[in-house]
Parts: C-alpha cells; sequence; structure tokens
C-alpha cells in the first residue's frame, strides 16, 4: 500500500503541468503523514519528493514550503542515522538518496540567490562608483560563501550522482565568482599602463578562484570515471573544466559510461522498438 501509494504520486508527476506537480506534492505530504510515523524511510523519501514537486509547480512561490518540506526530510535523516548509531535498524539503501536530493535542492535556492546577484561598478549616471562596487562585491562574496557550505553538505552523504551535481555546482559558483572578478570594469581615467597594472591586480585575486574550481571539475570527473557513472552534472563538469584549462581538459577525451542505458542505441528497450517497427 505504501509503496502504491507513492507511485501515485509520481503518476501524477508525469503529467508535467505546474498544477500536477503541485497536486503530487500535496499527495507526498499525506504519504509522509500517513506512513512516516512507523516508517521513517518512507517518510524522508515521501518529505523529499514532495519537496520536489512543489519546487517543480512553481520554485520561487513555493519556496518557504519546499524549504520547511527538505528540511523535515534532512533531519529526518539524522535522526535516523543517531539511532542507528545507537544500534538502531539501518535505513533502506534508497534513503540516503533522497536525503542527499533533499540537501542539493536546498542549495541550489542558494546558488540561484548567488547568481542573481551582480557586481557593478557604475552608478545610474555612469559613473564608477567604488562603493558600489565594493558593496556588491562582498555581497557576492557572501552568498558564495553560503552556497559553498551548503554543497559541501551534499558531498558527506558520498552518494554517486548527487555527489556529481554537488562537485559541479562548486566549480561553477567558484567560476562564475572568479569571471565576475576578471570581467570587472577599470576605473576610467586611468592611463593603459595603469589599466593593465589593473588587470594584473584583479588576476592575482581571481586566479586561485579559478584554481579551486578546476580542482572541483576534476573532483567530478575523477569520481565519473571512477564509479563509470555519466550523467550531466559530469558532462557539465568536463566542459567547464575545459573552460578553465583547455590543454589539461580536452572534452572530446572525456567518455564513460552513461547511467542510465535506456538511453542509448545499444539498449536492450531500443532494439526491441526497433524490432517492432517504430518510426
Amino acid at each position: 500500500v505504501k509503496d502504491i501509494a507513492l507511485e501515485a504520486g509520481r503518476a501524477l508527476e508525469k503529467i508535467g503541468t505546474p498544477e500536477a506537480f503541485k497536486r503530487a506534492g500535496d499527495h507526498f505530504e499525506k504519504v509522509a503523514r500517513n506512513f512516516g510515523r512507523k516508517d521513517k524511510s518512507l517518510e524522508i523519501e515521501a518529505l523529499s519528493a514532495a519537496g520536489l514537486a512543489h519546487k517543480k509547480s512553481d520554485k520561487v512561490k513555493s519556496r518557504k514550503k519546499v524549504e520547511g518540506l527538505f528540511r523535515a526530510a534532512i533531519k529526518g535523516w539524522e535522526g535516523v542515522m543517531k539511532g542507528v548509531e545507537k544500534g538502531g535498524a539501518e535505513p533502506r539503501g534508497e534513503t540516503k538518496y533522497y536525503a542527499a536530493m533533499a540537501t542539493f535542492e536546498q542549495a541550489e535556492y542558494y546558488y540561484d540567490d548567488y547568481a542573481g546577484l551582480k557586481v557593478e561598478a557604475l552608478s545610474k549616471s555612469g559613473a564608477f562608483d567604488i562603493p558600489l562596487l565594493k558593496r556588491t562585491l562582498v555581497a557576492k562574496a557572501e552568498a558564495l560563501r553560503v552556497a559553498e557550505k551548503a554543497f559541501d553538505k551534499v558531498l558527506d552523504f558520498k552518494d554517486k550522482g548527487m555527489a556529481a551535481a554537488a562537485a559541479f555546482r562548486l566549480g561553477q559558483v567558484l567560476y562564475e565568482f572568479a569571471e565576475s572578478l576578471a570581467n570587472a570594469p577599470p576605473p576610467p581615467g586611468l592611463t593603459e599602463d595603469q589599466v593593465d597594472e589593473y588587470r594584473f591586480t584583479l588576476e592575482e585575486l581571481y586566479a586561485p578562484i579559478q584554481e579551486r574550481a578546476l580542482a572541483a571539475f576534476t573532483a567530478a570527473l575523477r569520481q565519473a570515471v571512477k564509479d563509470n557513472v555519466y550523467n550531466k552534472w559530469s558532462r557539465l563538469s568536463a566542459v567547464y573544466a575545459a573552460k578553465v584549462n583547455k590543454d589539461e581538459f580536452p572534452i572530446a577525451e572525456f567518455t564513460v559510461q552513461p547511467d542510465k542505458t535506456s538511453d542509448t542505441v545499444q539498449s536492450t528497450s531500443f532494439i526491441k522498438a526497433v524490432r517492432r517497427g517504430s518510426e
């Protein structure tokens, strides 16, 4: 009955409309209430699924509700693990994935906050504004710190798929911050030599950040090769690693097995479809 209840929510999600995701989220919340007290693994899965469904329905308007559901799922996981330490039963194998997913999706909100901030140096009148540059740069750096800390928590789960996603995002926030520094406009009125000195000073600031970004992308790629897992996050890590260092990371050389063989022309389902004469 519990499994069927979860499948009913997933069936609603397959409709794919915001209204259907909203109904699915409400349904998963009900599943968590009805069955979660006696089955903590199911409660964590249902709460995570509810949060993700509501997020897909309207990530902006539903943010408060979504974050509450994810926090409840994470808290539930922490409670289960404390019970294990005291000799309690181990959670089901997939439970860690749902807890990691909730942690990642929560961190994604912090990434959105970070990505929405711009480093600005020109006032509305077009004049170079040093206080504005400092204020926006500090705000971006603070948002970076929050996002970085959140994605670090995802890595702690050591879940293969979620680790690849978190490692990429860690690299991405660092890469984008370095880019915002690299592209900061020089103050007007400088001589050509002074502009060169300004650019050199900025490079001293952003080069170490780029190196940290590359380290995160590299970690994601090494993990993908080690686990023989290929998903959109490992692919993105390859793309961004090549942006930072094209000589060391030519994308054409990065090949691992896909994590969903049904998506390939070698898969059994594809061959069967061809045999049936499917277009």
